[in-house]
């Protein structure tokens, strides 16, 4: 709790909660529906403290929603084999070359023994399992969630911002895309947007555990006229990730969206969303400007 806001949970869904932020002493002007990160696999509406606690100092009331996560033992396993084969790399190394006494290099032989099988088990069992909890469940809560919204947060029918970060900026944005509702703009910090961007190896295994290669998952092929502004956030030392929102931006410009890209220096994947009242304060200033700026939009057909 602090003195500045209150923070209540409430359920959205049966099994689903989120958190509200609002402003204490004044009255809202605007409401912002914000999505957690976290790759779709992992994450809660806690993380979103930060962001929630910097913009109800604007007078916004801010709803964190919890959604489905995608729960991968394939997943699991690429992450603990890479885990093992960090530990493997030196240990079999000072095993094999720079050891020089017996009883010390067989105990390093049998670590690196045990790490192999552990690999093998890892990459031999998790393969054969379906994941739980995938696409289009996490999109359907973000539905059920700005519903609530709408429903019990007043201001929001007059200002209501979609935002998210990662995999929620991901969330966010194709949830502007799709829904009826009224949406005032989209800001997106940092998300992916774009199916081919997901031929990456591991994020190839993340697009088909989550999303079982649907390239209806994704916004670009929900792009229409008509859609609310939006504002693209980018990290400069997030390359793939900035070409790619700059590639989205284009498309939606071309479908006559107002949609802006902003690239931001000395910012990470996850610095993006942090420290927006010191070092990251020109963030907090480009996202406030473009909320003065952004009209509604009437509700789509």
């Amino acid at each position: 709790m602090s003195s500045s806001y209150s923070v209540t949970q409430h359920h959205y869904a049966s099994d689903k909660t989120l958190n509200v932020f609002i402003p204490r002493s004044v009255e809202p002007i605007g409401c912002i529906l914000y999505f957690h990160g976290g790759a779709w696999v992992s994450g809660s509406a806690l993380i979103s403290i930060e962001v929630a606690s910097m913009m109800v100092r604007y007078r916004y009331t801010v709803v964190c929603p919890n959604y489905t996560l995608t729960k991968s033992r394939k997943i699991e396993s690429v992450k603990n084999s890479i885990v093992y084969l960090i530990l493997l790399i030196p240990t079999g190394y000072y095993a094999i070359m720079k050891c020089t006494k017996s009883a010390f290099r067989k105990i390093l032989v049998f670590l690196s023994v045990l790490l192999v099988i552990l690999i093998l088990f890892e990459l031999g069992t998790g393969f054969n399992k379906a994941p739980v909890g995938s696409y289009p469940e996490n999109i359907r809560d973000a539905e059920k969630s700005l519903a609530w919204t709408l429903q019990n947060i007043s201001v929001a029918n007059e200002q209501l911002f979609l935002m998210g970060h990662s995999a929620g900026a991901h969330i966010a944005a194709l949830l502007t895309n799709t829904t009826t509702y009224t949406i005032s703009g989209a800001i997106l910090l940092s998300g992916i947007y774009m199916y081919e961007y997901m031929n990456h190896p591991l994020l190839s295994l993340l697009r088909s555990e989550v999303f079982h290669d649907r390239k209806d998952a994704f916004s670009e092929f929900h792009v229409k006229r008509g859609l609310p502004p939006h504002l693209l956030c980018s990290a400069a030392l997030d390359y793939g990730l900035q070409n790619q929102a700059r590639t989205y931006t284009g498309v939606l410009q071309e479908h006559g969206v107002d949609a802006s890209h902003i690239v931001f220096s000395k910012n990470n994947h996850y610095s993006i969303r942090r420290q927006w009242d010191t070092s990251n304060h020109r963030v907090l200033s480009s996202i406030l400007s473009f909320m003065r700026t952004a009209s509604n939009i009437k509700k789509l057909p």
